[in-house]
């Protein structure tokens, strides 16, 4: 049987709380366009994942995301290509971005990393001391 699509989306996304979001580009040799930005994490799947950004990113382009949680003491880390983006207005009144990425590359044991949050739950609720 297969697996229903939410929308267009083939994983079900699930949410990680006491998150932090490391977007970074790397220039030309390494440093020169170099682009690094925090986020705040949405939600999350083994296909990708959605972020609220203060800056506008460069849509279809590949970032290097490091995904930093109390339940692991190494960030997941993975590549990722911006499928979509659109502009959002918080309580405050401040303009973010509402950002959608899909991975495409993961990085030493970030696929185990995410299998372990997708099975247990109460690994997406630990807080930092």
């Amino acid at each position: 049987e297969m697996s229903p699509t939410v929308g267009k989306r083939a994983k079900e996304r699930f949410q990680v709380l006491h998150c932090n979001v490391r977007i970074e580009s790397k220039g030309m040799l390494g440093f020169f366009g170099n682009e690094m930005h925090c986020a705040s994490l949405i939600n999350l799947s083994t296909s990708g994942l959605q972020v609220i950004s203060f800056d506008m990113l460069t849509n279809q382009k590949e970032y290097d995301i490091a995904i930093y949680m109390p339940a692991f003491n190494k960030p997941i880390s993975a590549k990722g290509r911006i499928v979509w983006q659109k502009p959002y207005y918080g309580k405050d009144k401040q303009e973010y971005y509402r950002i959608g990425f899909k991975f495409i590359f993961f990085k030493e044991d970030a696929v185990e990393q995410l299998e372990k949050l997708e099975a247990n739950p109460r690994l997406r609720e630990i807080k930092r001391d």
